[in-house]
């Protein structure tokens, strides 16, 4: 929690290519993606939907998980963070962080290697 309780959240984006040889089937797609329907059936077969009130067929869809705690955390949510180089640092996060992820390294020891790689990688911005 630190000085702020707060964590992380962004979602998935939906687009349709500039080039796209079929833009009214592709606009009708990506409309229905924006659905209630879409959102439920992604939360029962994918990730955490965005549409509001949907989220719980995630949750029921995957309970060998405890996945409510990532609709608890809502409330305090702050927008993910950005810089300069954003993709520089985010290959720091899959280098130190996957081994945590895997049981091949610590969790806390990961997270410190990663916050000091991280801080160089910013403070060359």
């Amino acid at each position: 929690m630190g000085a702020k309780r707060a964590t992380i959240i962004h979602g998935l984006a939906n687009v349709i290519s500039a080039k796209t040889a079929h833009p009214d089937q592709a606009w009708q797609f990506v409309n229905f993606l924006g659905t209630n329907e879409a959102a439920d059936i992604l939360g029962q077969h994918g990730v955490i939907p965005a549409y509001n009130g949907t989220q719980d067929a995630w949750v029921k869809a995957n309970p060998q998980l405890h996945l409510q705690a990532f609709l608890d955390e809502v409330a305090y949510a702050v927008p993910y963070p950005v810089s300069k180089n954003t993709a520089a640092w985010q290959e720091l996060e899959t280098k130190y962080l996957t081994p945590a992820w895997n049981g091949q390294t610590d969790v806390a020891r990961a997270a410190g290697d990663l916050a000091t790689a991280m801080d160089a990688s910013l403070a060359k911005e």
